[in-house]
């Protein structure tokens, strides 16, 4: 018999659970092994540091660095570099462009171009504000609007919270950024990307009325080719139209990006290197080798001695058990990443042969099974590092790639049979073709191309074309068409 009742009386009941703890020496080792190679030299120095019984071996490949010349090597290498910049007629190339001649011998130049701090866009808006001759109020509330102002040239602050906090009228801080607005570069201070183009309209345009109108409001028809349908609307010429079309193409939305370097424009140090010789390959691991850190030999000798205060021997004990931990991470690094270098080049084999033209579908844990390792490891070991090869340096995040079936028609009635898979590399790469092909009068839209891949066989969807075309950094349809007629 069932019972209508809830019974709130309490039951001891056992329940097991199994939870998985990382030892602190674990946790360092996954820690040091996750470190990409630019990383390195500060966390061994950080531990040397910390640890009487490590020493650094400056004379290690991570460590090493070439001595500067002297002064008098220096002035012969840019008299032979100066003499070589002459061409036949005698013309001397400007100095900034001469290099210092030799591979091992150091272009001075160019440490001082590196050098020079790059003129930011706020110290350039304050430039500017000294020859308005502003009162020492209207210079501190101009402060304060600059202050507001993104490295890419929009105002995003509040008006009125400027004016109450330089205690002033809001029409007063209102004028200044209008005065703001008017300074280099065209279009700084703007509220949104419409504002910032409108004050980039040319002082010689014929209709600026027109053309802010254009900008205010039919941007998208712009971009999506509807001339005729503009046309019509603000009462003009197609021909007009296609004129100020190529005036806003030439304008920039982001007037402060020439004072900063974008955060894409990089270098990157490799961790693994793969080198071709023949039909041979070889992996490298980059970084830490066995001979960067040593044990000081006196700290080492001094724990043999004895007599040794029990206090001193303790730390000395617990240093020297940190140092050989450590040590041993490192080389567990350095050999995890080149077995993985290895497998790497046998498992995608004909991407490293032909010149990246194909990349085999593989999974993380595809590697961490051949490897005999957790896939947590695979993931620490790829995280944020790359690869060098013959044809590029890439992430090696970038050669996991999905698979994705490959089918052809079968014998009748439409039937298909699975014949393999393609991994979203190659399937980026067709895409890529496919574009690099297209008419640039009539672009491709994605679903054109969803059609020609599934022609191929590759079963896709087009909101997963539009998902790698943008991955590939290029543009839709309508954008690809509005460039072309530009």
């Amino acid at each position: 018999m069932v019972s209508g009742t809830l019974s709130t009386g309490l039951t001891p009941r056992t329940s097991t659970k199994t939870k998985t703890r990382l030892a602190p020496v674990s946790m360092q080792g996954l820690e040091v092994l996750a470190l990409p190679v630019a990383s390195l030299p500060d966390r061994i120095a950080s531990m040397a540091e910390s640890n009487p019984l490590l020493e650094i071996n400056y004379e290690d490949d991570l460590f090493s660095y070439d001595a500067l010349p002297s002064e008098s090597a220096f002035e012969e290498a840019k008299e032979r570099a100066e003499a070589k910049a002459y061409d036949v007629t005698g013309w001397s190339a400007p100095r900034h462009t001469l290099g210092i001649a030799g591979a091992t011998e150091w272009d001075f130049s160019r440490i001082q171009d590196d050098c020079i701090e790059t003129e930011t866009l706020h110290e350039f808006l304050h430039l500017q504000v000294t020859d308005l001759h502003l009162s020492a109020c209207d210079l501190g509330v101009m402060n304060a609007l600059i202050d507001n102002v993104t490295d890419d040239g929009y105002f995003v602050g509040d008006v009125g919270m400027v004016a109450f906090e330089c205690d002033v009228e809001y029409a007063c801080a209102e004028r200044l950024l209008e005065a703001l607005q008017r300074l280099q570069p065209r279009g700084v201070g703007a509220h949104d990307v419409r504002e910032c183009l409108k004050l980039q309209i040319p002082d010689d345009e014929p209709h600026p009325e027109v053309m802010s109108e254009l900008i205010e409001g039919y941007l998208d028809d712009l971009a999506q080719g509807r001339l005729p349908a503009i046309a019509r609307e603000l009462g003009v010429s197609v021909d007009e139209v296609a004129r100020m079309k190529r005036v806003v193409r030439g304008m920039n939305p982001r007037p402060g990006s020439a004072f900063y370097q974008r955060p894409d424009s990089r270098y990157v140090i490799p961790d693994i290197i793969v080198r071709r010789k023949g039909s041979d390959f070889t992996v490298e691991v980059v970084g830490a080798s066995k001979n960067c850190l040593a044990l000081n030999a006196e700290y080492v000798a001094m724990m043999e001695e004895e007599g040794l205060a029990r206090e001193v021997a303790a730390y000395l004990s617990e240093k020297r058990e940190e140092a050989d931990s450590f040590l041993r991470n490192l080389e567990q690094r350095r050999q995890t990443l080149q077995r993985f270098g290895v497998f790497l080049v046998e498992r995608q084999f004909k991407f490293f042969l032909t010149g990246g033209s194909a990349l085999s579908p593989l999974t993380m844990q595809q590697a961490a099974d051949a490897l005999d390792i957790h896939v947590s490891t695979v993931s620490r070991a790829v995280q944020g590092k790359y690869i060098q090869t013959p044809w590029g340096t890439f992430p090696l995040k970038m050669f996991f790639t999905r698979a994705m079936p490959r089918v052809s028609s079968g014998m009748g009635l439409g039937a298909q049979a699975t014949t393999g898979a393609v991994s979203s590399f190659e399937i980026k790469q067709m895409i890529k073709d496919l574009i690099a092909a297209e008419d640039k009068s009539h672009p491709l839209s994605d679903a054109k191309i969803c059609a020609a891949l599934n022609e191929k066989g590759i079963e896709i969807k087009r909101r997963t074309v539009a998902k790698y075309r943008e991955s590939l950094g290029i543009e839709a349809q309508s954008r690809r068409r509005w460039s072309c007629d530009s």
